[in-house]
């Protein structure tokens, strides 16, 4: 009867002990996987600006401009899923970010020269009130 109460004392710490190194090296690893996606989003932000403002002081404002409405289309299709989340689960600030879309394109229309770019944005600035 000892025996088996050693036993099972055993299994629930190694359980314990497991459950809670695996907590530790699963969170190491989705903090090091999260980091890589922050330092990836800022690169390819800076890239993004660099080349806008690179247009823009090269004189070639027409294609600054593009590159922008384009930035801002590619920005947006991130929310194309709230069309299938309730309002009270879609993020604040992606509801905000939507709105003042909308209201940006309503003062500044323009389009998407994709198709279905454009009608997904449509879509997305149609979520909006």
């Amino acid at each position: 009867m000892k025996s088996k109460l050693i036993l099972a004392g055993l299994v629930i710490v190694a359980l314990g002990v497991g459950f809670f190194a695996g907590i530790y090296v699963a969170g190491r690893a989705w903090g090091s996987m999260f980091q890589r996606h922050i330092d990836t989003e800022a690169s390819n932000q800076a890239h993004f600006s660099i080349r806008a403002l690179s247009d823009f002081r090269e004189g070639k404002q027409a294609n600054a401009l593009e590159l922008m409405e384009s930035g801002l289309d590619n920005s947006l299709l991130t929310y194309v899923r709230y069309e299938r989340l309730p309002p009270a689960d879609r993020n604040e600030a992606g509801v905000r970010a939507i709105q003042v879309a909308r209201d940006y394109r309503l003062r500044h229309p323009w389009q998407n020269p994709t198709p279905e770019l454009r009608e997904a944005v449509q879509k997305v600035l149609s979520l909006s009130k």
